[in-house]
């Protein structure tokens, strides 16, 4: 083992989740082999440490909607008198669309609601993008869906943020996951097979990885990887992104090792708490969550303008 890591295990007990491979078992998370650490980390002598983000003591909706937007940064953003036009080649919903960052109605009514959307949807036109949006209880200002079902817009996904102060690794049966500060050629793999959008579009995808400024953990189980996820520890807990099991190994249990696994490091970092987002029509990735603890926050839906072309996923 190289020396680095030997390093690592040594101060193991100061921080037991530096990146590395990790064994799941109904006791907990306990590391086989560590890799090299990475900028990520601070190394400050006799101690090994990841570098904390300070927590809300109350979340609330509002909280989980900016910690999504930090998380997912868009390629470009746009202030539109408040709202926030978000621009991303990769077109996932959260970081290509329109935040309508207020909940009351504008101070000239509908008029302006009307006149905003439409400068809203030039600013995509002049991009070659198809204008969306997203409602959720503290981005929906009064008029708002009435003025988009007025003029032709389609509500197209709708999806749920659900929450979890404490998860409960007990359930979760024995296994092995890896985790990594940078994703590897494995774990990008695996997003291109989880994602069209992804495959299709690499370098962009790769960008937008880089983009992310808070402390991030790449998880995967199986060589090559079956099951992947992300970790990213925000404001409002440990955000849990783009979890994936193949197909042909599902219900084995994966997706609870690598959610047990983000957990232990997001304690680690400070984060106790955890939140993830599902479309509302994924009834198995729904059952799944609340069975292991995860509990509904609130409710988003995305809307594309008449013209536009919808795309998958939330």
């Amino acid at each position: 083992m190289m020396a680095s890591a030997a390093r690592v295990l040594a101060f193991s007990s100061a921080l037991s989740f530096a990146p590395g491979i990790y064994r799941t078992d109904r006791r907990g998370v306990k590391v086989i082999e560590v890799s090299v650490i990475s900028s990520r980390y601070s190394d400050t002598g006799n101690e090994l440490k990841c570098n904390h983000v300070p927590m809300r003591a109350a979340v609330t909706i509002a909280d989980l909607e900016l910690a999504a937007h930090l998380a997912t940064p868009p390629a470009e953003e746009v202030d539109l008198d408040g709202w926030l036009l978000r621009f991303d080649p990769l077109g996932f919903l959260r970081f290509s669309s329109i935040w309508p960052r207020e909940a009351t109605a504008p101070r000239n009514g509908p008029e302006e609601i009307s006149e905003r959307l439409d400068q809203a949807v030039e600013h995509y036109a002049q991009r070659g993008l198809a204008a969306r949006l997203v409602l959720s209880p503290t981005a929906q200002p009064s008029g708002l869906t009435a003025e988009l079902e007025r003029t032709g817009w389609t509500q197209y996904v709708a999806a749920e943020v659900l929450t979890l102060a404490e998860f409960d690794d007990v359930t979760c049966e024995h296994g092995i996951v890896k985790l990594s500060s940078q994703p590897d050629d494995e774990w990008l793999q695996a997003w291109c097979r989880a994602d069209s959008r992804v495959a299709a579009q690499q370098t962009e995808a790769h960008q937008h990885l880089s983009r992310v400024q808070l402390p991030t953990v790449y998880v995967s189980a199986g060589t090559p990887a079956i099951a992947i996820g992300r970790g990213i520890i925000t404001s409002a807990g440990t955000a849990v992104l783009g979890m994936w099991v193949h197909p042909d190994h599902r219900r084995l249990g994966h997706a609870g090792r690598l959610l047990a696994a983000i957990n232990r490091w997001g304690i680690e970092g400070g984060s106790p708490s955890m939140w993830l987002q599902v479309e509302s029509t994924n009834d198995a990735a729904r059952r799944l969550y609340r069975t292991l603890g995860f509990e509904f926050s609130y409710a988003y839906t995305g809307w594309v303008e008449p013209s536009g072309v919808t795309a998958p996923g939330c």
